[in-house]
């Protein structure tokens, strides 16, 4: 998967806020002012990934969402990728301010 530990992704999901503006399901990272729209499935994986601490919960439930199976391994790994992505992009700002 990532080569984060369970602890390490767990920590990560925790600090996404997940929210519908009426139109979409929005991940999010307050801190960092960066948003992004998903799919239904994937905002309740990642609530009840953050609710159970299991990503197979969190797969099934996403799962059922769709009637069809989710890649939940993908998924995390996707999540991974974006944060790896928005601590570089951080960085790169803080950079240009020193």
């Amino acid at each position: 998967m990532t080569g984060l530990t369970a602890a390490q992704l767990q920590e990560r999901a925790a600090s996404l806020t997940v929210g519908n503006d009426g139109e979409a399901w929005i991940l999010g990272r307050p801190d960092l002012g960066i948003f992004v729209a998903v799919p239904e499935p994937g905002a309740l994986f990642v609530t009840t990934w953050q609710q159970t601490g299991s990503a197979a919960d969190a797969t099934s439930r996403a799962s059922q969402a769709t009637g069809e199976p989710v890649n939940g391994e993908e998924f995390i790994d996707g999540l991974a990728a974006a944060d790896r992505f928005l601590a570089l992009l951080v960085l790169l700002q803080v950079t240009r301010l020193i």
